[in-house]
């Protein structure tokens, strides 16, 4: 663990083990500290189920957080949240408009309150809420791949088989609870994303040929340049974005049908081929 953190630059102050079994069955780890000086706790339950190279890839799944400081990013994406929140106390005290279209003479506080936690608050929060754990889900998965980078990414899913037994986890949740509501991938989703990067690629695939374009190609643009589509369809699944409904998931167009469209538009007169 110490090789691990100070090939990254990290200092270990010290490794501390918690004797967490006294209160919970639960294994968790984590390594705590300002700027570069990091206290490493274990519980003792990770130690009494896990192997040494799980627990590494644990910390090596960790430490992709702390590289990529999605911890201060998060941060900064509750700040903002609280901002909104402050705005919207704002505007149900201040606009006079609100109060009067319900009856009131002047600006009515305990209205206010009413107005923000009944329809502000409970409007506002959930689309916040999807928004940060889609966020989170997207940080999981890219610090899955930086235990995979240092190594350790079969002993990495082990681990989270171990984890989702020991802290009863929903292995087949609906995928619209997913996106309402989870802050972590579910564990099949994070295994086999681990086992694409162990392939060296992330989760896509070539779509066969003509499976995403269809019929006779149809000039839009000046008649010496052209566009190239190279990929339809995103495996993002992002709360606020439509297109993996609407086009499907990432496919990648195999090099050949990509070489005949250019050689088609180039006996047709085009001269400027953007990919």
């Amino acid at each position: 663990l110490t090789a691990l953190l100070e090939k990254h630059g990290y200092k270990v102050k010290a490794i501390e083990v918690m004797d967490a079994s006294r209160r919970t069955t639960k294994s968790n780890a984590y390594f705590t500290g300002f700027g570069s000086l990091k206290t490493i706790v274990l519980y003792d339950n990770l130690l009494n189920t896990m192997t040494p190279d799980e627990i590494c890839a644990v910390f090596a799944h960790e430490l992709g957080h702390g590289l990529n400081r999605d911890v201060p990013k998060q941060q900064l994406m509750n700040l903002g949240n609280m901002l909104l929140m402050a705005v919207l106390a704002w505007l149900s005290v201040r606009t006079l408009g609100m109060h009067q279209a319900f009856g009131f003479e002047a600006v009515n506080y305990g209205f206010a309150y009413i107005l923000l936690g009944c329809a502000w608050l409970a409007l506002f929060t959930p689309l916040t809420g999807m928004l940060m754990s889609a966020y989170s889900r997207h940080a999981e998965y890219r610090a899955d791949r930086q235990a995979v980078t240092e190594g350790y990414g079969e002993h990495l899913s082990g681990a989270l088989k171990k984890l989702a037994k020991e802290n009863f986890s929903h292995l087949a949740p609906s995928p619209l609870l997913v996106v309402l509501e989870y802050s972590h991938p579910p564990l099949s989703q994070r295994i086999e994303a681990i086992e694409e990067a162990l392939k060296g690629k992330r989760p896509s695939y070539c779509a066969p040929k003509n499976d995403i374009l269809q019929g006779d190609r149809v000039l839009t643009t000046a008649p010496y340049t052209a566009y190239i589509r190279i990929a339809d369809g995103c495996d993002n699944r992002c709360t606020y974005c439509a297109i993996p409904l609407i086009r499907g998931g990432f496919r990648s167009r195999e090099m050949e049908d990509v070489l005949t469209e250019i050689a088609d538009l180039a006996a047709q007169g085009v001269k400027e081929h953007v990919l």
